[in-house]
């Protein structure tokens, strides 16, 4: 199902300045996006990025580098299968595509999104249904530059947290945000979470997160639904 109020477009910039407005759309992932993915995009990502590590430059880190995304859209597919376990308070996944349209007409994907609308789990103390955003990745500059042969496109990971918001909202939540930040992105992306989207980060102490979540809750961060509502409202121009 579309969403109501997706982003249909994102700044293009040369240089750090903007020259244009790209048109894009969030579509329904499909194997031909997480396929071509793999091979046109996550072979930059690996060749090009590395784990977080102390001597490794931020600029050069990216904590999904290895990732698989054909994989992730199985992993997507069995998650849908698991809510029909009794028990299972959540509800089912998305795997969603940022695309583009090329001068040819084609639809590639310049980010990619796995999330669960409605996820039970656990902030603090107060149990319920949030959004989770699963795995998101965007495309790295070099893709835009030697495959596509265009100036990249920016804010394309904050478009996927506005995506994962949409959705949620489409389904009835109020906004709330929860993800996971790999610890393989090292500071860096703990900080663009805390600082470009303003989430919280929850304490050491705090109860895990579901029954499968329980470790590493510290690496979990939180957007409530003002900050949500917020978020969102920065992209309004773009829908």
């Amino acid at each position: 199902m579309p969403l109501r109020r997706p982003i249909t477009s994102l700044p293009c910039k040369s240089n750090g300045a903007p020259v244009a407005d790209v048109i894009v759309k969030v579509t329904a992932m499909t194997w031909a996006h997480a396929t071509f993915w793999h091979t046109e995009v996550q072979s930059l990502i690996d060749k090009h990025y590395q784990h977080w590590q102390s001597n490794v430059p931020p600029q050069d880190v990216r904590a999904d580098v290895g990732w698989d995304w054909t994989k992730i859209l199985g992993l997507h597919a069995i998650h849908n299968f698991a809510i029909y376990i009794p028990g299972n308070h959540s509800g089912p996944a998305l795997a969603l595509a940022l695309v583009v349209l090329t001068q040819s007409g084609e639809e590639l994907p310049i980010g990619m999104l796995t999330v669960v609308p409605q996820f039970h789990c656990s902030v603090g103390n107060v149990v319920g249904s949030r959004t989770f955003a699963w795995y998101l990745a965007d495309a790295p500059i070099s893709f835009y530059r030697d495959v596509l042969k265009v100036e990249p496109i920016v804010s394309v990971a904050a478009a996927l947290i506005d995506t994962a918001i949409q959705s949620g909202l489409d389904a009835g939540m109020n906004g709330s945000l929860l993800l996971h930040a790999d610890p393989n992105g090292g500071q860096r992306l703990a900080n663009y979470y805390l600082q470009r989207c303003k989430m919280q980060q929850l304490p050491l102490n705090s109860p895990p997160v579901s029954p499968f979540r329980r470790k590493q809750v510290s690496q979990y961060f939180y957007m409530d639904a003002a900050r949500a509502a917020a978020f969102s409202a920065d992209f309004d121009c773009r829908r």
